[in-house]
């Protein structure tokens, strides 16, 4: 850190100093423009915090200045705030709070100072008629009756005649101008010297030296033209500054006279006793008096309550879909016409909520803005002996808005980041299935971890089996009532795939030139444990193989989490890349398999005879079901699976449990190699300061939410209920289960939780890899040896 703040010639004692608010008195020559200036506190932030959280936005001194002085933003601000908080709402049945008139956008208060014409972004120059690259005098050049007069342009010397239209559109941009409005630009600039980059900081430098404001260079020693600056004329290198102590003293009353007409606004000033007296005190009051005048603490508390209300309503949609997709007496078709209803009820209340969050966000960044300007302009109205140069100021004002605004935007950026995560699922909170007591379970079949569907029942009893004897209850998946017989109706066309080169072949023939390839599934496959066969008839049905449809523009071939509102308003789940894309797909099924609840049927005397040695060596207890599995290589998942299905097919009286017993064993043991375990354990993945790609992203959510499982699963009281249960825990002593539960207990400590109360979730564990690690094996070998015990009872 003491490095990186070196680079930015802002030394350790000074920031000690700054943190006790004691004066200090430090001489630095070094001026940076405003680009510097943002950059380098950002650095500064992000060596202290680990992350770029409080980010303030770059502004003009001279703009923001000149609107404050006319008061436009602060009546904006204020205006906004008291209308939020005035009867535009009311509560209603529940606690949720409805709007009494719709969002109207255009009342959304607008700052003029901060717009920006297309003039001055610029405008897209018009595609010739014969294409790129051909020669733009194919434009109109002559004068046409009736259609476009023609004028003369010129540029660098040249001249030439094209039409009005012509000029507007492409010759404009491209630097030619009309000859009158040449000669008059030539005319206006010649007495003006330009200034390239390296010139201006330079003279910037020496101007602040002498005491000049960058608000004074602006309006007086400089002129901006077309994004260049020019240097007015009769000022040369050096101003002309007060040759007079008197009139040194006159320039400077009149400069404090006008800086506190300006903090008026804001039940603030500034006197120079107060600032000599503890400068940094000074700043400090300025910023808060600023942000509390513009009512910044109170538009953070609206964003919460707004928040809040979103959330509210979102829930309750989800409970009301929930009611309706558990009710048998409904149709298909009746329940997704009433589950269409209420999500575009629902979801209309919640996007104006939205609106109103996006709006107070960014009218505490103008508040934010104009502390900035205040802090920065007293710098250079008091500051005489230049203890202060822009390069530390900056620091001082980042260092305190943070301090001020720092857990505010903290806790939004926890909030946006939860919505954006429930927006990414809006839909599908569905019943995914039953308890073992027969109640329903509702849940987002998209985040369920692998391990827990086999504790469901048969869910919405809308199933599909393919060839590979696997079944997943697809009755939520999408609102076409037909949806679940026609990818029935695929998988039995389809039979089994045996290769990868087989699925190529298949998808080519069904949709030549998908991009979705028979390795894609594989990988997905064997991430989350479904079947290939179940994958490509999803993909095939909703956008034949991502060539078709709103999947094929979104990297999106299940088109997971693209509902019917989504798709009409153009808000796609966009997954960034094909396997990404093919890997929701997976973890949807993943959510969605069944596990047959009735005993399994007998082993089949065509076993592979490797696979029923090893059972018969684990029931005669020459080696542990741990053993066995290292036999079989970890890439085998088929021959993992035949082990498992026989190990538990073969149990005496449990065997239900005991197969979910053996599977968490497996699911744990997977989890040391699970992809995302480097980015959630340990320093690195926790505190952001390696931006992750989005698939890592996906990868560290996986780990996290089956790691989760895991604990929760062997909880204390879970344990007890499976013992009482039978399960295979009761195989081991009660010392052996407090081994097993410690290890848990001891990764459920090493949790990194962000946010509050419902909001909170953990995004890592803060713990080394090994260490780590080895908890997973004690909590693996523990559960392995339980089944093993059970064999020889």
């Amino acid at each position: 850190m003491r490095k990186a703040l070196a680079e930015t010639g802002v030394t350790q004692e000074m920031i000690d100093k700054i943190n006790e608010g004691t004066p200090f008195n430090f001489n630095f020559s070094d001026f940076r423009t405003q680009g510097d200036l943002s950059r380098i506190a950002n650095k500064i932030m992000q060596n202290q915090l680990g992350m770029d959280l409080a980010t303030l936005p770059e502004f003009d001194p001279a703009t923001v200045g000149e609107a404050i002085r006319e008061g436009t933003l602060t009546q904006n601000l204020t205006g906004d705030i008291e209308r939020f908080r005035g009867g535009t709402q009311q509560p209603f049945a529940g606690g949720i709070r409805t709007e009494r008139q719709e969002f109207d956008p255009e009342a959304v208060p607008t700052t003029p100072e901060f717009q920006v014409s297309p003039e001055d972004v610029g405008r897209r120059p018009t595609v010739p008629p014969e294409g790129v690259g051909a020669p733009v005098e194919t434009a109109v050049t002559e004068e046409v009756p009736g259609v476009s007069e023609t004028i003369t342009i010129t540029k660098d010397g040249e001249t030439k005649r094209v039409s009005s239209a012509a000029f507007e559109e492409t010759f404009k941009n491209q630097g030619w101008a009309r000859g009158e409005e040449r000669a008059e630009e030539d005319a206006a600039t010649v007495n003006l010297k330009r200034l390239g980059p390296t010139e201006f900081a330079n003279l910037s430098r020496e101007w602040a030296a002498q005491g000049i404001t960058p608000q004074q260079i602006e309006s007086q020693f400089i002129e901006r033209r077309d994004g260049d600056i020019f240097l007015k004329p009769d000022i040369g290198i050096t101003p002309t500054l007060p040759t007079s102590e008197q009139e040194l003293e006159q320039q400077q009353q009149q400069q404090e006279t006008e800086y506190n007409d300006s903090l008026a606004q804001y039940n603030s000033s500034l006197t120079a006793d107060e600032f000599n007296n503890n400068p940094i005190e000074s700043i400090t009051k300025i910023i808060d008096d600023i942000l509390e005048s513009l009512k910044v603490p109170e538009a953070d508390n609206l964003i919460t309550e707004f928040v809040s209300e979103r959330d509210a309503l979102i829930e309750k949609r989800d409970n009301e879909i929930a009611t309706i997709n558990d009710n048998p007496w409904l149709s298909e078709g009746e329940r997704s016409r009433r589950a269409t209803n209420i999500q575009a009820r629902y979801d209309k209340r919640a996007d104006a909520l939205t609106d109103r969050i996006t709006l107070l966000n960014g009218q505490v960044d103008r508040a934010v803005q104009q502390a900035q300007w205040a802090a920065t302009t007293g710098l250079g109205v008091y500051d005489r002996e230049r203890r202060f140069n822009a390069e530390n100021t900056r620091f001082l004002i980042e260092q305190e808005t943070q301090r001020l605004t720092s857990a505010a935007r903290l806790g939004l950026e926890e909030r946006r980041v939860s919505l954006a995560e429930r927006e990414e699922r809006r839909g599908n909170f569905t019943r995914i299935g039953t308890n073992e007591y027969g109640d329903p379970i509702f849940g987002y079949p998209g985040t369920m971890p692998s391990s827990l569907p086999g504790l469901l029942g048969d869910g919405t009893g809308l199933t599909v089996t393919d060839a590979s004897g696997s079944t997943y209850d697809i009755g939520t998946y999408a609102t076409d009532p037909n949806h679940e017989t026609r990818v029935q109706s695929i998988l039995n066309n389809m039979g089994q795939m045996t290769s990868i080169e087989e699925m190529n072949n298949y998808i080519q023939s069904v949709a030549s030139g998908s991009p979705v390839t028979g390795q894609m599934i594989a990988n997905a496959s064997e991430q989350y444990g479904v079947s290939w066969e179940s994958m490509m008839a999803i993909m095939q049905q909703d956008s034949t193989f991502g060539t078709q449809g709103a999947g094929a523009r979104s990297f999106n071939p299940g088109n997971v989490g693209n509902t019917e509102t989504a798709i009409a308003r153009g808000q796609l789940v966009n997954f960034g890349n094909w396997q990404s894309g093919v890997n929701a797909v997976a973890q949807n099924l993943a959510g969605r398999r069944v596990v047959v609840t009735q005993p399994p049927q007998p082993i089949q005397p065509t076993l592979d005879p490797f696979i029923q040695g090893l059972v018969d060596n684990v029931r005669n207890g020459e080696i542990t079901a741990k053993q066995a599995l290292d036999e079989i290589p970890s890439r085998d998942s088929q021959k993992r699976t035949e082990f498992l299905q026989a190990l538990s097919s073969q149990s005496v009286g449990t065997e239900r449990e005991d197969y979910l017993s053996t599977q968490k064993a497996i699911d744990v043991l997977n989890l040391k190699d699970h992809k995302g375990l480097d980015n959630a354990v340990g320093i690195t993945g926790l505190f952001g300061r390696i931006t992750l790609a989005p698939g890592q992203v996906d990868q560290k959510k996986q780990f996290v939410g089956l790691m989760e499982q895991v604990v929760s699963d062997l909880s204390l009281e879970s344990l007890i209920q499976a013992k009482a249960r039978g399960a295979t825990f009761g195989a081991l002593s009660d010392t052996e289960m407090k081994i097993l539960r410690n290890a848990a207990t001891a990764i459920g400590n090493w949790r990194v939780v962000k946010g509050e109360g419902e909001q909170s979730r953990v995004v890592g564990y803060d713990i080394g890899h090994q260490s780590f690690k080895d908890e997973l094996d004690r909590i693996s070998e523990k559960l392995l040896q339980a089944t093993s015990e059970m064999r020889t009872i």
